[in-house]
């Protein structure tokens, strides 16, 4: 744990930088940008202080906002109760005391009183007999609203009440229905042990066909069955409907019980508790089998009795009483006068106290609000200046990696990363262009020359802001850079960090070639896989010399050479494209091994001395260049190249490579003219073809 702290306390900035890196940093937005860069000079934590703070001051303004519409509204409620808007305290009261001296309460001077005064006036109101009544009367009518309407069930009854006499004219018959399922049963045991021929009850014979005499049996039984189905169905139904009956009877005796009421209303009650014992007495007689229904129970003559009509004839009757009474009351002017006082001191109240509540809660929260945003805006404007800062101690660095990645890009120069002043966060590349600044850069540069300028800004920051940490991560960022630029990595990382610990991870075998041959002295691991169980499986990484001259260890000589032609196509386009030598120009830009080999030869013989012995090595070498087409593809041959000849021709070309490889930069040589004079040198002049003999 101990070492971890020591290393977190090491890494002052990222070290780690990936190809969705270089890819969001040249096409995300300027605010994005910003985030990026900023995180990748260490001020992550900073930006995301800042982005709460941003979150904070939206908070609170939503919180005000949300605080001033409740205020409109009780200021709207305000305005209605008193016509006019709220002002004050005083202005308040006085509105107060106008209604409270109306009734004799005592004036109120204090807004703690409020609640005492207004507690006086409802007590008033409460105690004023009429409103006694009208709460009454106000109780009962949503008694009678709940209770209304109720069917009226009788002709269902009386009909209920024939059928089930007609059902039950033949006792014998009806107890013959419990021998269906006994019929039903015997066929299937008869189908199931195919005893056709003798009954399953009794064992005895039965001549003719059984299951055709049971069901004669069970069919005439069907038209019985039926009507008992029927008259079941029609049961259910009635037997909801006096439950639903008896249920409203119930809720309307338990909420009468111990009301004070008139003659109407008690008459209503004294036929409800009558008629509910009617009513359960049916329930009870219907809750058996339909073939047990006692058919001498009447259930007609309990239903249609005086107090079931009564009920169903006085709904408007009852209601017309209640309201009459309600309007009687209404219209007492003075109870008027003091329940309408009453409400208007209630209003008056609650919209006041919120809407006072609301504007102390809002000019507390601005006053919080503008101290905050103080806070905020400082703390913003430093951290904007130090990042403009790191932006400008990195500059130097950046321009200097990016010119050795981009050497032929004379017209552009001098990249900057620039801030934008007038928001939080943005950021934004410029780059001089033909002695003009641009900004942003993507108008003029291309998405390869913006990676490099992505790339020059991580490993400038990493340099200058982890000086103590000399450790690196680039995660397949070369992904973006075009062929030839690839090299120019490997330039700057040879030129400016050699003295860095370096983890670089790519699928590119070419560019893998190069790295191994500029850091000879790097641990190379290949990835094979993954397992669950053991994690990433791993291997050495061999190059591509390695990697052929192990197949050839396992005597596989096609896949040797298959592996040599590809890597010589590569090595030999790099070498004509250095040496400017001529080869036959195609659309598809596609040369065979042959060609570009051809044009090798021609260039070399040309520009060196002719006794040169490298000139005969090339010419040995391109004897044996058939190799390649019989590798790559299948000859119906008696013999086929062998392992001992295809080592032998990785020979010769190693022994020509040598000589065209510088041993300290590691590159091949190229053609260059200064001066009139030409030079096949390397890029650090430790190898010159024309000085040798």
């Amino acid at each position: 744990m101990g070492k971890l702290l020591f290393v977190s306390c090491l890494i002052l900035h990222p070290c780690h930088f990936r190809y969705r890196d270089l890819t969001e940093f040249v096409y995300e937005t300027k605010a994005k940008k910003y985030e990026l860069l900023s995180s990748q000079m260490g001020f992550g934590d900073a930006l995301q202080i800042q982005n709460q703070l941003k979150t904070g001051t939206n908070r609170l303004v939503e919180e005000i906002e949300r605080f001033k519409r409740d205020r409109n509204v009780s200021s709207t409620e305000y305005s209605e109760a008193s016509g006019e808007e709220p002002h004050g305290l005083d202005n308040f009261m006085k509105m107060l005391n106008i209604i409270f001296n109306r009734h004799d309460i005592e004036s109120i001077h204090e807004l703690s009183n409020v609640n005492t005064s207004f507690e006086n006036l409802k007590a008033k109101v409460e105690n004023d007999e009429n409103a006694k009544k009208l709460s009454l009367l106000d109780d009962i009518k949503r008694i009678i609203d709940n209770f209304y309407p109720m069917g009226d069930i009788r002709s269902d009854i009386s009909q209920f009440q024939s059928d089930l006499a007609e059902f039950k004219q033949d006792e014998e018959e009806i107890s013959k229905l419990v021998l269906l399922d006994l019929y039903e049963k015997g066929i299937g045991a008869i189908e199931s042990f195919e005893l056709y021929e003798k009954c399953p009850l009794c064992d005895q014979t039965y001549e003719g066909n059984l299951i055709e005499y049971i069901r004669t049996k069970q069919n005439s039984l069907d038209e019985l069955s039926k009507k008992k189905k029927e008259l079941e169905m029609i049961k259910k139904k009635l037997l909801s409907s006096i439950s639903k009956i008896i249920t409203k009877i119930d809720n309307a005796i338990t909420h009468l019980e111990g009301k004070t009421v008139e003659p109407p209303i008690i008459q209503f009650k004294e036929n409800l508790s009558n008629l509910i014992l009617s009513l359960n007495e049916c329930k009870d007689a219907m809750e058996v089998k339909i073939e047990n229904v006692d058919s001498k129970f009447n259930f007609f003559v309990r239903v249609d009795t005086r107090e079931f009509k009564y009920i169903l004839d006085s709904e408007s009757k009852i209601k017309e009483y209640i309201l009459n009474q309600v309007q009687n009351l209404e219209n007492d002017e003075k109870r008027k006068a003091l329940v309408d006082d009453f409400q208007t001191a209630d209003k008056l109240q609650q919209s006041f106290l919120k809407w006072n509540r609301l504007n102390k809660n809002i000019l507390s929260l601005e006053e919080i609000k503008a101290a905050y945003e103080k806070i905020k805006n400082d703390y913003v404007g430093d951290t904007k200046r130090s990042v403009q800062e790191s932006f400008d101690s990195i500059s130097t660095h950046v321009s200097a990696y990016f010119r050795t990645l981009e050497p032929d890009s004379d017209t552009l120069g001098d990249p900057k990363l620039k801030l934008y002043s007038g928001n939080d966060k943005a950021v934004e590349l410029e780059v001089m262009f033909g002695g003009e600044p641009i900004s942003p850069a993507y108008k003029f540069l291309s998405e390869s020359q913006l990676n490099s300028f992505g790339l020059s800004i991580f490993l400038a920051s990493a340099k200058i802001f982890n000086p103590d940490f000399k450790f690196i991560i680039l995660d397949d960022v070369i992904n973006s850079f075009d062929t030839y630029k690839r090299p120019r990595v490997i330039d700057l990382l040879s030129a400016c960090f050699s003295d860095y610990q370096i983890l670089l991870l790519t699928h590119d075998s070419i560019w893998l070639n190069r790295l191994q041959k500029s850091f000879p002295d790097w641990k190379r691991i290949h990835f094979l896989g993954w397992d669950y169980m053991i994690g990433p499986k791993v291997k050495v990484g061999k190059n591509t010399y390695e990697q052929i001259e192990e197949s050839l260890l396992e005597d596989r000589p096609a896949e040797a050479g298959w592996n040599l032609g590809r890597y010589l196509e590569g090595t030999l386009q790099e070498l004509c494209e250095n040496l400017e030598a001529s080869v036959k120009f195609k659309q598809r830009n596609e040369y065979s091994l042959s060609e570009l080999l051809q044009a090798f030869q021609t260039r070399m013989k040309k520009k060196l001395n002719p006794n040169h012995s490298l000139g005969k090595q090339i010419s040995d070498f391109e004897a044996d260049a058939g190799f390649r087409n019989f590798c790559d593809h299948w000859k119906d041959l008696e013999t086929d190249y062998s392992s001992s000849e295809i080592r032998g021709i990785v020979q010769k070309w190693k022994d020509i490579e040598n000589q065209i490889e510088c041993s300290k930069c590691h590159k091949f040589i190229r053609y260059e003219k200064v001066d009139k004079y030409e030079h096949l040198s390397c890029s650090c002049r430790g190898l010159n073809m024309d000085a040798a003999t």
